[in-house]
């Protein structure tokens, strides 16, 4: 198994395309808007408020009931609840009832009839969190085509949901909801429209009007039967009403029932003998199976006799294929495979006129199966049978060829990627653990790439942990490829914050690829400095150094110097040399990476932010913020446009950014990126992110320089608390947030506290990074000033001193930490003898 597209972690991670950025638009439902192509230039990307739809949108599913009876009352309830003004506030209606009772078919003929009524009328397959977040990314796409382009799905979807807030009027379908809370959080934030919802569940649904539906009445069963099977004879009419009792009065059985009627062109009385030769025994004993799925069970065996005597072997084998994927928005692609279009075409108009699937688009380019009978069919599949095994592995080898290729880089491909992953999650339930393919781990992999380009980390962790087991079950332990998987599922735990679980798993892969590749080839490279970046996330940043500067050395050996993953190492080295106090090897080092990457990649791309930024973290350590802000800036703009403006590496580059505003005295403008980028963070990560930490340490110093002391010690006490659980007591970071906690309680005249605290901060941090390093300067000048504030000015002198020896050796005699320390001295001094203060020392830290 050839394991693809292990990460290769720069400093901070994010991989997409650049602003100026050209692809397909796509639709709602995955189709190229009339094969135009659309270019987001910088600028073009507008708010939702600012956004008029031009022509009416219409995205719903068509009614597929060849006769509606029987739900006319229904009906009219439905119309007068929602004859309300849609344009003042939401009404919420609720269709409940039972699978393939019909609730989907009634809100398609409300939903067509009224269409003309809305501006957009758009249908949401509303089943996990997953498709209720695609479904809205697809609507911003049909109002906004450049939002296609930029972003990941929750992004995308975020914009949809400000547009509905911003604009009346509009109709939005959400189907098959299984859980209200899935839906709450986007209900709970619109303003004025319908909204219509369907769901199986009978639990309560708060602010929401009910229209329940039951099976038919055995008249309308019968009209039915009788309209759409054509058995109009009057001796037909006792054989209709028994195959309708015997189907329980359930309208889809009843549609196909009636469908192979028609298309077999046998009596009712030969249905009805047949169908009562295959009771519903795939689910008579088994407790998951209502009576819905026994009759939907029963009409499975039926009909699959049906296509076995017309010996359509291709149709039997893509229902079952078919079965394999999710319901909903089966690509044509998709099923393509070995054959040609015409018998594929053949296939699917068979099982169309059984009423087993409908073709959707106005090219029937996607197929979907009603998920009650694909539940049938996929449960009375014997795992064993080999019938069965031929549908999985064809359904995985069509799913495997259809997937883009790179999708770590590949943005051109994400949208693509987005569409299939349903179908994706899907086939991984269709294997048995412990029996999957090789083939399945390979798709695992690149969806766990993919997952992690929307960062989706908990998505990647469970993606890659499952390639992992399939990798190393089929080619043993000691195999290339299971260094690759290792690798990915160590990436994702580091991107999860969980760099301690991370390191063995490099480590292992690391040994992997060296016994089998030799210790000179790139693949060895790409080990060592994933392993060094989790060592830096532990603190352990002088371990990374000669992981680090082995990898460049192997990379540029066999790949030349002028490679991207070349200056992904340089960057790596200088961010590590920058933590390390050694900001000035850092930047000329920074220089080449970006010139490198540039060069290779283009000004535009992610990994030329991540360098950017870094660049300007390095000027910032030598006390040059005002060659840091445009760099900065600049990094800003790129990520988001290639990301989004909700990805976590957004909150990485506000908070760089602000930083370096802060330092140029622009506080205000500092704090506002600092808050937004923490809510990024939390939403993005989980409030217990390490990420996290760092954001509420860099807000809670803005906040302290704005003379607001006691908000910052309730955000740094947050921040204490998150790091210490995330990274242990004695982690570096645990030093800046202890430090600076202490910071604050000084200035609120509460400096005892603050003593026992900077003395804590700076025996962390010189166990951690040695009794030279720059950041020890800083906890001893406000270990001084505390001490100063204290009365004790002798002993704040001494560490003055020491603090300003450490800064001139580290960082030159010029640099601003060392002019603020001779200043502190010289007012300590000038204190002993009645007169003068000195200057609390800040320090913030972001994740470069």
């Amino acid at each position: 198994m050839t394991q693809q597209g292990e990460r290769v972690t720069a400093s901070d991670r994010g991989v997409a395309a650049g602003r100026d950025i050209t692809g397909p638009v796509t639709t709602g439902d995955g189709s190229p808007i009339d094969a135009r192509t659309a270019r987001l230039e910088p600028g073009s990307l507008l708010a939702p408020g600012q956004v008029d739809v031009a022509a009416p949108i219409r995205f719903l599913q068509e009614p597929r009931a060849a006769e509606f009876v029987g739900r006319e009352d229904a009906l009219t309830a439905l119309e007068q609840m929602l004859a309300g003004d849609g344009e003042q506030v939401v009404i919420r209606q609720l269709v409940r009832g039972m699978g393939g009772v019909g609730k989907s078919e009634l809100v398609r003929h409300y939903a067509h009839a009224h269409q003309a009524g809305y501006p957009v009328a758009y249908w949401i397959t509303a089943d996990t969190v997953e498709n209720i977040e695609k479904g809205f990314a697809a609507l911003a796409a049909e109002i906004h085509p450049p939002i296609a382009l930029v972003g990941d799905v929750r992004e995308a979807s975020q914009w949809a949901l400000g547009w509905l807030r911003a604009h009346p009027g509009w109709l939005v379908v959400l189907d098959n909801v299984d859980d209200p809370a899935a839906v709450r959080p986007w209900l709970d934030h619109l303003a004025a429209g319908h909204v219509l919802i369907t769901t199986r569940r009978d639990v309560h649904w708060p602010g929401t009007r009910v229209v329940s539906l039951d099976v038919l009445d055995e008249r309308s069963s019968v009209e039915l039967i009788t309209k759409v099977g054509g058995c109009e004879r009057p001796q037909d009419h006792a054989d209709v009403a028994a195959i309708a009792a015997e189907l329980g009065h359930l309208p889809l059985a009843l549609e196909q029932a009636a469908a192979y009627i028609r298309q077999s062109h046998k009596s009712p009385g030969r249905y009805l003998a047949r169908l009562r030769r295959h009771p519903a025994r795939m689910y008579a004993t088994s407790t998951a199976g209502g009576s819905a799925e026994q009759t939907m069970a029963r009409l499975w065996d039926t009909h699959l006799e049906a296509i076995r005597e017309r010996a359509d072997l291709k149709a039997e084998h893509l229902l079952r294929t078919l079965a394999c994927y999710a319901p909903d928005n089966v690509p044509r692609t998709l099923l393509i495979g070995d054959a040609d279009d015409l018998d594929l075409d053949d296939a699917l108009e068979l099982l169309a006129s059984y009423s087993m699937i409908t073709r959707e688009g106005e090219e029937q380019e996607t197929v979907s199966m009603h998920r009650l009978f694909q539940s049938v069919i996929y449960n009375g599949l014997d795992y064993h049978d080999p019938r069965s095994h031929a549908a999985r592995e064809s359904a995985l080898a069509r799913l495997s060829q259809a997937l883009p290729a790179d999708p770590h880089s590949n943005v051109a491909g994400w949208p693509l990627w987005r569409d299939l992953l349903p179908h994706v999650n899907a086939l991984v339930l269709r294997y048995r653990q412990g029996s999957e393919p090789e083939e399945l781990g390979r798709v695992l992999n690149q969806a766990a790439l993919f997952s992690s380009t929307q960062g989706r980390h908990q998505h990647a962790r469970d993606f890659s942990s499952r390639a992992l087991a399939i990798a190393e079950a089929a080619l043993g332990p000691d195999h290339p490829d299971v260094a690759t998987c290792l690798g990915n599922l160590a990436s994702s735990l580091r991107d999860l914050g969980r760099a301690s679980e991370a390191v063995p798993l490099f480590q292992r892969a690391l040994a992997i690829t060296e016994a089998a590749l030799g210790p000179g080839h790139p693949d060895v490279a790409i080990r060592l400095g994933n392993l060094a970046v989790s060592f830096r996330d532990l603190g352990r940043v002088g371990e990374a150094v000669p992981l680090f500067e082995r990898a460049l050395a192997i990379t540029e050996a066999a790949l030349g110097p002028g490679h991207p993953y070349a200056a992904i190492w340089l960057g790596n080295l200088a961010a590590s040399f920058t933590a390390l106090g050694r900001a000035g090897e850092a930047v000329p080092l920074e220089r080449r990476a970006l010139a490198v990457t540039e060069a290779a990649l283009g000004p535009d791309h992610p990994t030329v932010a991540t360098l950017l930024g870094n660049l300007a973290s390095s000027l910032h350590a030598l006390g040059r913020a005002g060659g840091a802000v445009p760099l900065s800036e600049r990094a800003l703009a790129i990520t988001e446009a290639a990301l989004g403006p909700d990805h976590p590496d957004v909150a990485i580059r506000l908070g760089n950014l602000a930083a370096s505003l802060r330092d140029l005295g622009r506080v205000g403008e500092a704090a506002r990126l600092e808050e937004r980028a923490l809510a990024i963070a939390e939403a993005a990560l989980g409030p217990d992110h390490p990420d996290v930490a760092t954001c509420l340490g860099n807000l809670a110093v803005s906040l302290r320089v704005l003379g607001r002391a006691g908000e910052a010690v309730e955000l740094e006490r947050r921040a204490l608390a998150i790091s210490e659980a995330a990274l242990g007591p004695d982690h570096p970071d645990m030093a800046l947030r202890v430090g600076n906690l202490a910071v604050s309680l000084s200035d609120l005249g509460r400096t005892g506290e603050a003593v026992e605290l900077e003395r804590r901060a700076l025996a962390i941090i010189e166990a951690a990074l040695g009794p030279d390093h720059p950041t020890v300067a800083i906890r001893l000048g406000n270990l001084a000033l505390s001490l100063h504030e204290l009365g004790r000015a002798g002993e704040a002198v001494a560490l003055f001193e020491r603090a300003l020896a450490i800064t001139e050796a580290a960082l030159g005699p010029d640099h601003p930490q060392a002019k603020t320390l001779r200043q502190s001295i010289s007012h300590t001094l000038d204190g002993m003898c009645g007169c003068g203060s000195g200057k609390r020392f800040k320090h913030c830290h972001g994740r470069r």
